[in-house]
């Protein structure tokens, strides 16, 4: 009989139901199984779904970014600095907070796909900044570590966006002062700016020597070289794409090169570098760079000057017409009021003259012009720039008063700049005058000086007529309350007036390092040593000390009473205003009269104060000269022409004090105390000792040349 036992269904043997237990034990283990690969499936699917979204998020945050403002450099400050990518990493490492720490591989490997999408899309966007803005190429891409040492917002972004945003054919002529960053800007970051914005584009760059283009171009090379320095490491990790071969001899040329990603079959170099003068024949180039392409010695006369702006004008036809750019970008420092910058921006008012051909082929470019000095009154709109430069850039007027700023302060300081100008003003072979140039960028046409190189003539004492009125006429600055060879400068001169009216300066002297005691002990030396004595002693103001009276007392002692007269400038004139009021009409007349031992520093330095009025800081000597033409100080010239003026009456006392230079029973030998110490006779004071003895003789000197002994003037001599 058979069994009626059920059998499983799976195995086959007995059991009571339709399984036994070890196939349900292994049915059970597989249904885990499947469950287990549902749901990593799902969990895979998820994470895929996440990564996606966070990817197509940060896309969708980048383009609405792109079209909220056209402004690359907010975006940058707002989205991309260190901070908010170091945060962004950490967020896409560290777990959600009060989460269990990570368990799975899985988990793992999630995180570090975000953190890679994430990364990949800051390149992106870096890249993306660096193209288009190119303030933001130069302080976070090239030198992010280092470029607040070198660079201010407030002056050098403004140069940047005006690079920026020229059109086709516009042109860019920066005129600001030295050690202020325009080649780097203008030249060497400009040109890889506009590499990797365009890898077809041509840039030809011409300075002013060999040794300066050469130099310029070999970092521009290496700056495309991988692995050349440390401070490229993130443009390299930006544009890889750009990086020159390492192999190569082409890679060797020191004036140009071409970058491997470019597109078209140009023969012309990416960067092509040259100096003014060589020849370009056959080049061709989308963007003009003119960097400092003069000096000194080409502009040392106005048709020298004419010469380098003919070279200049021929690089113009090289831009090729065809293309976008049509650029010229002219990065310059002033050497002369007659430089070819003068004619570039229309400052240059005579000097030379410019065909009309180069004149319209100037005229017809439309330029931008941005000229800043280095100190600037803030207060005060420039006056001395073209009016349409200061129009279309508003800027301060150059000074160096105390409320003057540096223009790209804290970068350099005021102080700074004054330290400067104290190197050049003790450096022969550059001068003050080139200071103003190339530092504070004020170059005076002749048409705009006051007084004119000509109007400073020399003439023989001998031959001039007999003096009428000797006049010592002095700036007082000693430093008995100062530090010798700070501050002003103590100033005198002696003249002497005709009966015309017109004025012979015998003798100047002028230092910064005298106490009052030694300024008048050299001015009553100096009178001994002339047998020149006063009849009046002029100075512009009353002193809070006793410097009047002393040298009163000095000229006393001496036997050779003067009548102190001081002297006032007009109400409401300004210092140089009442300069040019008192000297401009006699200087141009031939009535002030240079001897002809006159000491050629001294009269450089007048010459020099005159011609540069309002651009120097020590008008010492210029503003002495003008107490001899004030009102009261002046001789005054009879009414009728070739009448000699009265002799006026004189009293017994001071009948030693008339009009002659040498009266009777003053200048003899028991009397005259120069003469005393020539015989070597004992004299009424000490003075004769710094006549008899030659070592303590007077000098004079100028801060352009070391101090020189005084030659003895013999000058009306009876």
């Amino acid at each position: 009989m058979p069994s009626t036992r059920k059998k499983c269904v799976d195995c086959g043997k007995g059991a009571m139901g339709k399984r036994c237990s070890v196939c349900r034990a292994k049915a059970a283990r597989r249904a885990q199984k499947r469950r287990l690969a549902v749901a990593k499936m799902r969990k895979d699917e998820a994470a895929k779904r996440e990564a996606s979204g966070t990817a197509e998020a940060m896309r969708a945050r980048m383009a609405a970014n792109k079209e909220r403002d056209g402004t690359p450099d907010d975006r940058a400050t707002r989205i991309i600095n260190d901070a908010a990518k170091q945060s962004m990493r950490n967020d896409a490492t560290r777990p959600p907070q009060g989460a269990a720490a990570v368990q799975t591989t899985h988990e793992r490997e999630l995180l570090q796909r975000e953190k890679l999408i994430l990364e990949a899309a800051l390149h992106e966007e870096e890249r993306d900044l660096s193209q288009r803005s190119f303030w933001y190429f130069v302080t976070h891409t090239l030198f992010p570590e280092t470029w607040q040492k070198h660079y201010t917002p407030s002056f050098h972004k403004p140069i940047c966006d005006d690079i920026q945003s020229l059109a086709r054919g516009e042109d860019l002529f920066l005129v600001i002062p030295r050690k202020r960053r325009k080649t780097f800007l203008g030249s060497l970051a400009h040109s890889m700016w506009r590499i990797i914005r365009d890898p077809n584009i041509r840039l030809l760059m011409v300075g002013a020597r060999e040794e300066t283009v050469k130099k310029f171009a070999r970092w521009l090379r290496d700056a495309f070289m991988p692995n050349s320095h440390p401070q490229f490491a993130k443009f390299h990790r930006l544009f890889p794409e750009f990086l020159l071969p390492t192999t190569g001899s082409h890679l060797r040329q020191s004036f140009q090169f071409t970058i491997p990603n470019r597109t078209l079959p140009i023969p012309d170099p990416t960067f092509l570098a040259g100096f003014l003068g060589s020849s370009f024949a056959g080049s061709r180039c989308d963007i003009l760079i003119l960097d400092d392409p003069i000096e000194r010695r080409n502009v040392a006369t106005p048709e020298m000057s004419l010469k380098s702006l003919m070279h200049i004008m021929d690089l113009f036809p090289l831009l090729d017409d065809t293309g976008d750019y049509m650029n010229i970008i002219d990065l310059t420092t002033r050497w002369a009021y007659h430089d070819p910058t003068g004619f570039l921006i229309g400052e240059a008012e005579e000097g030379v003259e410019v065909d009309d051909d180069i004149l319209s082929r100037i005229e017809e470019r439309k330029t931008k012009i941005i000229i800043r000095h280095a100190l600037e009154d803030p207060d005060r709109p420039c006056e001395h720039c073209p009016k349409h430069v200061v129009a279309a850039h508003p800027h301060g007027h150059p000074s160096l008063a105390a409320n003057a700023v540096s223009i790209d302060f804290p970068i350099h300081t005021r102080e700074g700049v004054l330290a400067e100008m104290a190197r050049y003003q003790a450096n022969p072979n550059l001068g003050e005058s080139l200071f103003w140039h190339q530092l504070m960028n004020v170059c005076m046409s002749p048409k705009r000086q006051k007084f004119k190189e000509d109007w400073f003539l020399r003439g023989n004492a001998n031959e001039w007529p007999v003096p009428r009125l000797h006049v010592l006429a002095m700036d007082s600055a000693s430093k008995d309350m100062q530090s010798a060879g700070e501050g002003d400068y103590f100033v005198a001169h002696w003249g002497s007036f005709d009966e015309y009216g017109r004025l012979l300066i015998r003798h100047s002297i002028r230092s910064r390092d005298w106490t009052k005691d030694e300024c008048i002990r050299q001015m009553v030396a100096v009178c001994l040593r002339m047998g020149w004595w006063p009849h009046v002693v002029a100075k512009e103001k009353f002193g809070e000390d006793s410097f009047l009276t002393d040298v009163n007392r000095a000229f006393l002692e001496q036997a050779r009473p003067t009548r102190m007269k001081v002297a006032s400038r007009p109400m409401g004139l300004a210092k140089d205003d009442s300069i040019v009021e008192a000297l401009q009409g006699p200087m141009e007349r031939a009535e002030i009269i240079f001897a002809k031992d006159y000491p050629p520093p001294m009269l450089a330095r007048l010459r020099f104060e005159l011609t540069k009025l309002g651009q120097v800081v020590h008008e010492d000597m210029a503003d002495a000269l003008h107490l001899f033409m004030i009102p009261g100080v002046r001789y005054a010239k009879p009414d009728h022409k070739g009448d000699r003026p009265k002799q006026p009456w004189t009293a017994p006392a001071l009948g030693s004090y008339t009009g002659d230079p040498d009266p009777p029973g003053v200048n003899s030998d028991t009397s005259d105390p120069y003469k005393q110490a020539r015989q070597g006779k004992r004299a009424t004071t000490a003075f004769a000792e710094l006549v008899a003895n030659p070592a303590q003789d007077v000098r004079w000197e100028t801060p352009e040349s070391p101090a020189t002994p005084f030659g003895g003037l013999d000058l009306y001599e009876q």
